[in-house]
Parts: structure tokens; sequence; C-alpha cells
């Protein structure tokens, strides 16, 4: 399950349809304090280079939207807002959408009608693999000095997050060191068909496995990677059939867990969750990567086609906190086209380790 979006599709909201999702109280109270008006809210969503982050801080809340219109004055108006909904048979929802479907069920119907193909699986923006694949690789260069010096593409930066055609990737946190990682096992989550495990992580690990919700995805993953072991003596072993909400990863078994454009498919109860059990999933001086669409102003966006939420840099880096999480790298993707949205990558350690 993969989704790379552009930010022209997204609907402008419509206030009046507001009150039927969630309460006065939680519609406008709180948007002053999150860094933005009710106007401002009820805009087009800025370009790239409009996009802000505030200090990570547990108090923090962050205001949102959705594809239908409604405002919420934080997230947690928002997950309030979907426990209230009614379930077709009558009975108080968990995680349900206002229609009464549950929130990881909307988001299986989504994918149950995508093609398992790359176009399929990158919402109509194949061509974008190759770039992305270049960048996440440079990336990983940090922590994998076998990958070589001439294949980091990252420059540091203070905090600049506009694009530059000179590099693929911009670096914005500039750690003195880190610790290198060991090549023996990776997990590719969210996997899709395998796209990031074929033309990325086999090619660096020993042992790659994969985690995918959808069985069709898994299928075609399996048919495109069988055919390719061993490579290099690299090999895939595993292929799991299941949710991240509830998907548990052995502990202490890998090196790299590396997860793209699926967290926004997990609320923010089971996102933490997950944190949590991947961080008691990593070796010594392994690394959680995180590459992911961001909203382009602080807060949220849930896409109701899907059932999913764009967060902000701000907003995630909170949920990070949660999840006992530090954030040792992190870069933003560069030479995607103009109006995609700001897409970033995270490299995580638990907070009790030094980087």
């Amino acid at each position: 399950m993969e989704g790379v979006e552009d930010s022209k599709k997204r609907k402008e909201p419509s206030v009046a349809e507001v009150a039927e999702v969630v309460p006065e109280e939680d519609i406008t109270s709180g948007v002053e304090e999150a860094g933005t008006s009710a106007d401002a809210v009820a805009a087009k969503r800025p370009r790239l280079e409009d996009e802000g982050s505030n200090p990570p801080s547990a108090q923090l809340k962050f205001a949102g939207e959705d594809s239908n219109g409604a405002e919420y004055a934080s997230e947690e108006a928002l997950w309030r807002s979907l426990k209230r909904a009614k379930t077709p048979e009558g009975g108080q929802g968990d995680d349900t959408t206002a229609e009464g479907k549950p929130w990881y069920q909307g988001s299986e119907e989504y994918w149950a009608k995508v093609e398992p193909t790359l176009d399929g699986v990158l919402g109509g923006f194949g061509f974008l693999s190759t770039i992305d694949i270049k960048t996440s690789r440079a990336f990983l260069s940090s922590f994998i000095p076998a990958i070589g010096s001439t294949s980091r593409s990252s420059t540091s930066t203070s905090s600049s997050t506009s694009s530059s055609t000179s590099s693929s990737s911009t670096d914005t946190t500039s750690p003195p060191s880190l610790a290198p990682i060991e090549t023996t096992r990776a997990l590719d989550c969210g996997a899709g068909i395998g796209r990031i495990t074929r033309h990325l992580l086999l090619d660096l690990f020993d042992r790659v496995d994969l985690v995918e919700p959808d069985a069709r995805f898994l299928d075609k993953a399996k048919q495109q990677l069988g055919p390719l072991q061993p490579l290099n003596g690299h090999r895939v072993e595993g292929f799991f059939y299941e949710g991240l909400q509830s998907f548990a990863p052995a502990k202490q078994h890998y090196d790299l867990i590396w997860i793209q454009w699926v967290i926004g498919y997990l609320t923010d109860e089971d996102f933490v969750a997950f944190l949590g059990r991947c961080r008691e999933a990593l070796r010594e001086n392994g690394i959680i990567v995180i590459k992911d669409n961001l909203n382009s102003k602080e807060g949220f966006y849930v896409d109701k086609e899907d059932n999913s939420i764009t967060r902000s840099d701000g907003y995630l880096r909170r949920l990070f906190e949660e999840a006992g999480l530090m954030l040792v790298r992190d870069a933003v993707q560069e030479e995607f086209p103009p109006g995609m949205l700001p897409v970033r990558m995270y490299a995580l350690r638990p907070a009790s380790t030094s980087s």
C-alpha cells in the first residue's frame, strides 16, 4: 500500500457541512491557537514553499479539515468525531467515519479497487519511482557506509524546505555523527507490490521481510520478487499479510524498518502503538525510516475518499516523541513535480539510544 498525492486534487472545504460532523465547539475553537484563522483553514492549500513547522511538544494541538469540508479545532476533535459516529447497526462506533464505516474498512475498500501495478500503488505517478528510490538510497548512505559518499545527494541546511534542482533531498538536522547500521535484515512496511524491496532494500540487506494489508498486492510482490532470488546472495524471506495496526514484528530482529506512504492510514493511537512495537523490533543501532507526504501547513487533512490523514511535520514529530523515538536525521524529497505535496524522510532511533 503506497500513495502519492497531488495537492490540487483536494477539494475546497464547505463550512456549511461542518456542523453535520463535529459539534460547534470543536469547529473553530482553538483554530487561532493552531496558527491559522478560520478563513485560512477554508482556503486552498498552500504550495510546498509555504510549509512551516512548530517545535514538537506533547502540549501542541493541531487543527485540520477534511475533504467533505468539515473543520476540526484539534486532532482530538477529529478522533472524537469518528468514535461518535454510528455504525450501520445503530451501535456506537469505534473509529468510524461519519457514514458509519470503520476507519480501516474504508481504506481497505478503496485499495481493493486499485490495480496492483506501479502506477496503481503510486496513484498514477509511477514515473516518480526512480527519483524516489534514488533519494531514499542517498538518505540511507548516512547509515550504510558501503553505499559510498558518491551516492549521497543530501546537503545540510538550517531549516529550509524549498526545492532545488541540484539535489534530490535536503537534510534539515545536521547531526555530528550517526552510528552505522548492520545490513542483515530489513522490514518493508506497507510494501505494496514490493517496489521498495525490489529496487532498494534487496540490494542492501541480506534478508528482507514484507508486510502488506492487501492480499492482491502481496501476491504481486511474490510474483515479481521470486525470479530475482537470490540477488547477490540476498533474498526475501517473509511475506506477512496483515495491517500495520495489528502487526507485531519480531523483537530485536531488524536493522532497518522502512515505512513509506502508509502511516496516513493509521489512527494516531494505532500509529504510536505500531511505532512502539517497531522500536522493540530493532537490533542494536537499528533505525526506523518513515517517508511520507506532509500537510502543507501545520495541522492535518483527512481524505474521505480513502480514509487517510496527512499530518504536518510538527504533528508527526509529536507522535514520534509519544512512541519513545528520537529523530536523528531528516530530509525533504526534492525533484518532484510542482503541485505535489511535500514529502519528508525521518530516521528514528529509540530515545534512550545515543545517535
